[in-house]
């Protein structure tokens, strides 16, 4: 399905002084709302953790943060059984996105609140917000924007469960094309919540509409799949002429196909899409026709590998992977004096490895790369694909040869929490004076500041708080940025005080709310972990 735009609104009001918020800071706590009340009396512990994150919260500058800080106490109140001082912190959040002045991006912000309060229960209160936010939609002068507003009440009702509402919007939607898209939204939604019947027969609407494109059906069909009806699915399917079958809307069904347990189902579209990557031709009378197509060819494959590692056949997405990069075009840039991709392709295929959790692969392929440009991203994504502890260790030596600074400074950084993990801390010094080093080594100032903060905030994950804090102060040109890194990475420790006071000394509104708002999502997480562990 064709994503919708996302925005971020922007931080509205002027910022506290650094020294006004340490004030703040060294005020009395503040206490829960008086709705609380009962609750604390039977629950000491996670409600001294919720009262210190709602006092951090009252100090977060308005803005994004700050409605993400409410937010996170909204839903930690609710899952701890305190549903009245949850709609408290709804409610405080709901005002901050009520303050947003881009129309638009004022209805993103009070989506993000309506999901919460539909995922904490309060379903009620969300379809009044629905009903609120599609009155207001109203009084947006630019038609766009009216549009797109209301694309995001349809895809936030949908989340919430609330069908009719979603269905009534996107079918008054006078736009053929932007009611099909409503629908496919809606039955994404409705299979994704186990609403099979109902998803089908909207997927089922959706690919005989006038209008439905080749990808449209596809993405109905997947919303079938996903729905858990592999016959009606594949009824939809055919409806799609095989040489008009994309290769990301093939494999958009495969996961859909995989994610409802129909593992063969998944695997035969994914070989229908591999097949159609490697024979992807374009018109040979355009210039540089055969690159362009060998291009085609080597990105789609790559899309395929990433897919097919997402399935665990992780012995396939190699030979995928393996087959893209030996297929893809060569150019060669007499000026540079040596080879260089086109797009850089290996530097593609390191990225999406790293996606797919193929660390050692994804290095290998950054070896190739011929430009450190998006490479630091490659790090960040094996992080967030949960790439354990002993593949960062078995990866050293791999790392400590990449030749872009930038990334091997991110990469040993990586190293040092995966060490600290591992219980081998007496090796954290070494491979942090090795990520240091390669920081240092980063010609620009403010990528070099980035990673001096990626090195700092994997010492503070260490527990080595000082040796993080003098690595700014001896080295930072502008050491904002990375005290907010060391920040964040202190509050994930459960360290609320010390990163309470680094963010007293950040200048800057934003990173400041940043490290702020990280405490109460910490906290508010330990509360609720503290009241599920106590009912076990």
């Amino acid at each position: 399905m064709a994503p919708r735009r996302h925005r971020r609104f922007a931080a509205l009001a002027a910022p506290a002084t650094a020294l006004a918020l340490a004030l703040a800071l060294a005020a009395p706590a503040a206490a829960l709302p008086p709705e609380a009340d009962a609750w604390c009396a039977d629950h000491a512990e996670p409600c001294a953790l919720l009262t210190g994150a709602w006092a951090v919260a009252e100090t977060i500058p308005p803005g994004e943060q700050a409605l993400l800080a409410w937010r996170d106490l909204g839903t930690a109140l609710a899952a701890v059984g305190a549903p009245e001082a949850a709609a408290v912190g709804f409610a405080n959040a709901q005002a901050q996105a009520e303050t947003v002045e881009d129309a638009e991006d004022r209805v993103d912000a009070l989506m993000v609140v309506l999901r919460a309060r539909a995922a904490a229960g309060f379903q009620e209160t969300a379809r009044q917000q629905v009903l609120d936010a599609l009155t207001f939609t109203d009084t947006i002068s630019r038609n766009t924007d009216r549009i797109d507003a209301r694309e995001a009440i349809v895809a936030a009702a949908a989340d919430a469960g609330l069908w009719t509402e979603a269905i009534g919007i996107a079918r008054a939607e006078d736009n053929a094309r932007r009611r099909l898209l409503g629908l496919l939204t809606v039955g994404d939604a409705m299979a994704r919540a186990g609403e099979s019947a109902d998803a089908v027969a909207l997927a089922e609407e959706v690919s005989t509409l006038d209008g439905a494109r080749p990808q449209d059906v596809l993405d109905a069909a997947a919303v079938a799949a996903r729905a858990g009806a592999p016959e009606e699915a594949q009824a939809i399917l055919d409806q799609v002429d095989p040489a008009e079958r994309t290769i990301d809307g093939l494999i958009a069904v495969a996961e859909a196909y995989d994610a409802a347990g129909d593992g063969e189902q998944a695997v035969r579209l994914l070989d229908e899409a591999l097949s159609a990557a490697r024979s992807i031709e374009v018109p040979q009378d355009r210039p540089d026709a055969a690159r362009t197509q060998a291009g085609l060819r080597a990105s789609s494959m790559m899309s395929v590998g990433l897919a097919l590692a997402e399935l665990g056949l992780t012995d396939r997405a190699r030979e995928t992977f393996a087959e893209a990069l030996a297929a893809a075009p060569v150019y060669v840039a007499e000026e540079l004096g040596r080879d260089i991709t086109a797009a850089d392709y290996p530097a593609l295929a390191a990225r999406l490895q790293a996606r797919a959790g193929l660390l050692a692969d994804a290095l290998q392929s950054m070896a190739q790369a011929t430009a450190g440009r998006n490479l630091e991203l490659t790090v960040t994504l094996a992080q967030q694909a949960g790439v354990p502890a002993e593949d960062w260790l078995e990866a050293t030596d791999a790392v400590a040869a990449v030749e872009f600074p930038g990334v091997r400074a991110r990469a040993l950084s990586a190293i040092v929490v995966a060490l600290s993990q591992a219980g081998r801390a007496d090796e954290v010094a070494a491979a942090a004076d090795a990520a240091l080093a390669a920081a240092l080594d980063i010609p620009e100032v403010w990528m070099r500041d980035v990673a001096l903060g990626d090195v700092a905030a994997a010492l503070a994950t260490a527990g080595q708080r000082e040796a993080a804090l003098a690595i700014v102060e001896a080295h930072a040109d502008r050491a904002d940025s990375p005290r907010a890194r060391i920040g964040e990475a202190m509050a994930a420790a459960g360290l609320y005080d010390d990163a309470q006071a680094l963010a007293a000394a950040i200048d800057s509104a934003v990173l400041r709310a940043r490290v702020l708002r990280a405490i109460v999502r910490t906290q508010s997480e330990a509360a609720v972990a503290t009241v599920a562990a106590a009912s076990e």
